[in-house]
């Protein structure tokens, strides 16, 4: 329990350290943020699918369950770029017309952070390899935190950093507080799994992003190591 706190604590501390980290502000896209975005991705191919197909086992990879467990992960890829496609189309039209940023678009983006901050810290009272989920984790929070801070600074510094970091401690707080079954942990590693790979790709693939495919490979390459020396 003291382990999975302080990982929750430190999780915490990305939201508070992002915005003093002025050298990721760079262009093109600083190797640090590739480096951590890939980091992410190796985690989730390498450790955390598997881990996935474990859980499609434990159901029944032939029923209805064994599917859901796929299934979660897809529709929470696609749940969670709906929101960003909703977002930046909000964001375009309001560039267009001459308005300021709407209020409305930043509440909906932060309520699917907040939602990945819930999985996330309820996930850390529950993994047995939890320096490795921390330190992936760290990485990629990393790279969202960025992200959003870029698109909404005043927000992320008036109430964002708060209550994501809330978000992390109540996930936290209610994983170690309720045993569950081992297969409902499986749906909630295919949120996050799926909620990683979406937000990885859409901070790194767009052009104007001149990302660092040196480094995201770098990222890809350290964690394969430090999963295989884990197994």
């Amino acid at each position: 329990m003291i382990a999975s706190l302080a990982a929750a604590l430190l999780l915490v501390a990305v939201h508070w350290l992002t915005p003093r980290l002025t050298f990721l502000s760079n262009t093109p896209r600083s190797r640090w943020l590739s480096f951590a975005g890939g980091a992410s991705i190796g985690y989730v191919f390498l450790h955390l699918l598997p881990e996935l197909a474990h859980g499609a086992e434990l159901v029944g990879e032939d029923t209805a369950l064994g599917f859901g467990i796929w299934g979660v992960a897809l529709a929470a890829l696609v749940g969670f770029y709906g929101i960003e496609r909703m977002v930046q189309s909000d964001a375009l039209r309001r560039r267009t017309a001459g308005h300021e940023e709407e209020p409305g678009t930043f509440g909906v983006h932060l309520a699917s952070f907040v939602v990945y901050n819930l999985v996330t810290g309820y996930l850390l009272a529950d993994r047995a390899e939890l320096w490795l989920f921390v330190a992936a984790m760290a990485l990629h929070l990393l790279v969202t935190d960025f992200g959003l801070l870029e698109a909404f600074r005043a927000g992320y510094m008036r109430i964002a950093r708060w209550l994501l970091s809330v978000a992390l401690l109540v996930g936290w707080a209610v994983g170690t507080a309720i045993e569950v079954p081992e297969t409902w942990i499986m749906y909630v590693l295919a949120v996050l799994g799926g909620g990683v790979i979406l937000n990885v790709l859409k901070e790194e693939l767009p052009e104007e992003r001149e990302s660092r495919f040196a480094a995201l490979v770098a990222g890809v390459i350290v964690f394969a190591v430090l999963v295989w020396l884990d197994g």
